[in-house]
């Protein structure tokens, strides 16, 4: 499995959704931030994808988000930090259509 080959958002679902973004890196140190959100995503599972590969997979954040698919809105809640700052980027950088991505603290 290569770095280029994991795609950057999964997103399952609408209404308030758990979500982590994971950091990983390859062999050569460059690294990409994955963000993957619904009720029946972990990390851990998601670790589990890369035991037999060259990647390196962390943690780099975890929230909630409101997702309403119909009004295109996501509202983010998570800890103040850089954590927010990358899901916002994730997410507005995949979804430029919609009209309202925020955070909230939480």
């Amino acid at each position: 499995m290569s770095l280029g080959s994991v795609s950057e958002v999964e997103l399952k679902g609408e209404g308030m959704l758990p979500f982590f973004i994971a950091r990983i890196k390859d062999r050569d140190y460059n690294e990409r931030n994955i963000l993957r959100a619904g009720l029946d995503v972990s990390f851990k599972k998601f670790e589990r994808e890369f035991d037999d590969s060259d990647l390196t997979v962390f943690c780099a954040a975890e929230g909630r988000l409101k997702h309403d698919k119909s009004n295109k809105s996501i509202i983010i809640f998570s800890s103040p930090g850089p954590a927010h700052k990358i899901t916002y980027g994730i997410l507005k950088e995949k979804f430029p259509d919609y009209s309202s991505i925020i955070w909230r603290d939480g």
